[in-house]
């Protein structure tokens, strides 16, 4: 039988200007984190970590999630637009034949 968390939760967080959604179930034994960040839509890339600690999950979860970016050639670019002052964000991927 799976093992049936305790306790769990979502929130969002900000991290070198991206919005990352956390999520993580707290378990007898572990705590299990997710870090997603949200590309379009739907559309996401997520890291994983489980650790006893909970920002030892959080930590790893977020650098799975960067891993997972970097991956797939995924590079953010954020500026400001000068007549509004808005932000602007830029996400670019390489192309599949540069991938390995």
């Amino acid at each position: 039988m799976l093992p049936v968390p305790k306790d769990g939760g979502t929130f969002w967080t900000q991290y070198n200007d991206l919005r990352i959604r956390i999520s993580y179930e707290i378990y007898d034994t572990h705590i299990s984190v997710s870090a997603s960040y949200y590309i379009w839509g739907d559309e996401s890339l997520v890291g994983f970590c489980k650790h006893t600690n909970l920002r030892m999950a959080l930590k790893g979860a977020i650098k799975g999630l960067l891993d997972e970016m970097e991956e797939w050639g995924m590079d953010i670019w954020v500026t400001t637009r000068p007549a509004t002052n808005q932000k602007a964000k830029f996400i670019f991927f390489q192309p599949e034949e540069d991938l390995e």
